[in-house]
């Protein structure tokens, strides 16, 4: 196995197994997600500067319920 081979993964969301790119894991239920179902959303720290964090559609989704 090549250093630049990559170990697969799949979204948690749509199921798709990706074998290039990288993953991300949500910021919330820190599982494994693309990118088609992450979204960066402001969170202000404990310092008051605001950061962009990774929230996957289905924990963005629970906030509105």
């Amino acid at each position: 196995m090549s250093s630049e081979e990559q170990s697969p993964w799949m979204c948690h969301i749509c199921d798709k197994l990706f074998t290039t790119g990288e993953s991300d894991a949500c910021s919330v239920c820190y599982k494994t997600t693309c990118n088609a179902h992450l979204k960066r959303v402001p969170v202000e720290t404990e310092s008051g500067i605001l950061i962009l964090e990774p929230v996957c559609l289905y924990c963005e989704m629970e906030k509105m319920v």
